[in-house]
């Protein structure tokens, strides 16, 4: 079935919290760190709207239907700016058909314009398949307060198929996702750090961001 590839938009606020509600609890929290049923309107406008520069999104959209089945974004390290973390999420029923392999393909290529050299991916020591997935796509861990931190670096740019001409950056894309790895990709590419904004000091470190980064890209007024 083909997706289409796009960067994600403010006008995507309502799909985005539909895929969220009609995710399970078990795949938010392993994909983006959230337990929350519903995404807040101030969360909501931090994931959709983004500078494109410092935190980029992807989304998968079923071509069929209109409905979005999966976002995966990153959001550039303060201190080091030629490395970001990475945060994904993919609806239960189109896990394990390549979503998620075809976002950060996507994602790549706006990463290398904008001078990101590697992800960072947070995976918990048990996630062997992961990790192994992980490995072989060229990332190294290291050990930090009991979890693994993986660096991936941005996949070089494939050679452009000379019958469709060049890509633009920013273009939407069409695509027919492969299942290779993809598993891998989705349970690697959660972040403590990506998946929501800062929440007030009076919330439950259980919702949608149970840590927060020293400093974070501007949020849009």
């Amino acid at each position: 079935m083909p997706l289409e590839i796009r960067p994600i938009a403010a006008t995507d606020a309502a799909c985005l919290s539909d895929a969220w509600a009609h995710t399970s609890p078990e795949s938010r929290r392993r994909r983006m760190n959230g337990t929350l049923a519903a995404l807040r309107p101030s969360e909501l406008r931090y994931l959709t709207e983004v500078d494109h520069h410092d935190h980029e999104a992807m989304v998968a959209i079923d071509s069929e239907t209109g409905r979005l089945v999966g976002v995966m974004r990153y959001i550039r390290t303060p201190d080091h700016p030629e490395e970001a973390e990475l945060a994904a999420l993919v609806v239960d029923d189109w896990q394990r058909r390549g979503v998620a392999t075809a976002l950060l393909a996507k994602l790549s290529e706006h990463a290398r314009a904008d001078g990101v050299e590697r992800y960072r991916a947070i995976v918990s020591p048990e996630n062997t398949p992961a990790i192994a997935a992980i490995v072989r796509l060229g990332a190294t861990p290291r050990a930090h307060d009991g979890e693994l931190h993986f660096l991936l670096p941005v996949a070089t740019e494939r050679e452009p198929d000379r019958r469709r001409g060049p890509a633009r950056a920013g273009a939407p894309t069409r695509t027919h996702p492969s299942t290779r790895d993809d598993a891998a990709l989705r349970s690697a590419a959660h972040s403590h750090h990506a998946a929501a904004p800062p929440e007030p000091a009076s919330t439950s470190r259980t919702t949608a961001s149970a840590r927060t980064p020293r400093a974070r890209p501007r949020r849009p007024r």
